[in-house]
């Protein structure tokens, strides 16, 4: 589980910005030449990401309010952050460690983090290592590749900054999102 609380992420600077939803809320983005798609909607004068699916979206929660909300790839927390704004308890997966610190200071600005549960992993079958494939223009076009390491392997991966993440399975996010 991803520790919202520490304070590393006060360290990193982001652009942030305020989305035009209502509830609006903060979300730091990348730039857009690094991020086609969700950062450079958010830049433009629309200031939404897939306004039609979040219309629909508000309307589900709003409908449901007593329930919580399973973001499995969260990105950088649009929709996790939206559900925290409009008073949902949130569990979100992102196996991208640039996604989830961006996240994760969007959280603090928004002061939503006693909603959200942030897990850093990928969602697979079973649990195992997986390396990270990412698509140069769009951070949410990931995908995974198991991988056999040894512990030793992995560490040593991981300290020179390749993509390595551990999976988790959908049935291990019941009890997260019962305890929410």
């Amino acid at each position: 589980m991803y520790n919202l609380s520490k304070s590393a992420v006060n360290e990193k600077s982001f652009t942030c910005v305020q989305t035009k939803t209502m509830p609006s809320f903060n979300i730091c983005i990348y730039e857009p030449y690094m991020d086609k798609y969700i950062s450079a909607a958010l830049l433009s004068k629309e200031g939404l990401w897939e306004p039609y699916i979040t219309i629909l979206f508000q309307r589900a929660l709003t409908h449901y309010p007593k329930s919580a909300v399973v973001d499995i790839g969260a990105n950088i927390g649009y929709y996790s952050l939206l559900s925290s704004k409009m008073g949902h308890k949130v569990v979100a997966v992102e196996p991208a460690y640039e996604n989830v610190v961006r996240f994760h200071k969007g959280a603090v600005l928004n002061n939503c983090q006693d909603r959200i549960v942030l897990l850093h992993n990928a969602i697979a079958m079973k649990r195992e290592n997986v390396t990270l494939t990412r698509n140069r223009n769009n951070q949410g076009g990931l995908w995974i590749q198991p991988i056999a390491l040894s512990q030793a392997q992995t560490e040593l991966m991981q300290l020179r900054e390749h993509s390595v993440i551990q999976t988790i399975m959908m049935d291990e996010l019941n009890a997260l999102v019962q305890s929410t």
